[in-house]
């Protein structure tokens, strides 16, 4: 017999009805438990293969201003002087100007501004 993955595990286990009620025999700590089975260190996203403006990224969002505007600059330095991460930095960078963004319209003209920049320079 075949050993059950974990999310077949968890399926079985949420799929069960209670007789009584006619909801799920799931407890709280069943889940907990599947939950912490799952988060292990074979699970855990490979850090090493992100590149290195993934953190800076996710500051474009903070609400100071300070964090904001180093952020971008630094996005702005590593796009220009690492060429073959432009590409990705811009598309990053285009994604925020989205309207479901939560990045206020003058951090928006701000980003727009350093988009046209990183286009507007030359290539190394």
């Amino acid at each position: 017999m075949t050993q059950k993955s974990l999310f077949g595990k968890f399926m079985e286990l949420f799929l069960k009805q209670n007789k009584k009620s006619g909801g799920s025999t799931l407890s709280a700590s069943q889940a907990l438990n599947l939950q912490n089975a799952y988060v292990s260190d074979k699970h855990l996203p490979d850090t090493h293969e992100l590149p290195s403006y993934a953190k800076i990224v996710k500051q474009l969002y903070s609400l100071k201003p300070e964090i904001f505007n180093a952020a971008l600059y630094y996005l702005q330095k590593i796009a220009l002087n690492k060429p073959e991460e432009t590409e990705d930095i811009l598309s990053a960078l285009k994604l925020c100007l989205s309207p479901k963004s939560k990045i206020s319209a003058q951090n928006k003209n701000q980003i727009e501004q350093t988009i046209k920049n990183i286009i507007k320079s030359p290539k190394k």
